[in-house]
């Protein structure tokens, strides 16, 4: 798996001061984008993604599980996977390294609060932006079925 597809990588810091804040859930269009690489550089998030590729046989599962500044753990996120996380501990900083620019227009969006994923997050949802809470609902997703059950990734 190749991170530098076009030979640049591009890294993005996002930092999230309140304890239940939710980014998420967030994919790149299949195609234009390889792997992400997320690391937590101060603080502690729970950690969700959804694999949502055509031709996986494990299309629909979550995998989840905590990261941080502590466990010095880097997550590798496959291309055709949603991503997003919520913040456990104030004033964490999430760090992702990206081979494509992030743009918009070029990602596909879904409400973190669709009723097959509401219950994953750990605390209660305290800060969400308006962009993630007015994107679809991704029970609506055509063809896709959501796996009750979670693998996760990661120890406390």
């Amino acid at each position: 798996m190749a991170l530098l597809r076009n030979g640049h990588l591009y890294i993005l810091e996002v930092k999230n001061a309140q304890i239940g804040t939710v980014r998420g859930m967030h994919m790149q269009t299949v195609g234009l984008s390889g792997p992400k690489l997320l690391t937590v550089r101060q603080g502690r998030i729970f950690d969700l993604c959804i694999d949502m590729r055509d031709e996986s046989p494990n299309r629909g599962q979550i995998y989840s599980g905590v990261l941080s500044d502590f466990k010095n753990e880097t997550l590798v996120i496959p291309a055709g996977f949603l991503h997003g996380y919520q913040v456990l501990e104030p004033n964490t900083e999430v760090v992702y390294a990206l081979d494509e620019k992030p743009s918009i227009g070029t990602s596909n969006n879904f409400k973190p609060t669709s009723n097959s994923i509401s219950l994953c997050w750990p605390l209660t949802l305290t800060v969400v932006s308006d962009s993630d809470l007015e994107a679809p609902d991704l029970d609506n997703y055509p063809g896709l079925t959501i796996s009750l059950s979670q693998i996760t990734f990661g120890t406390e």
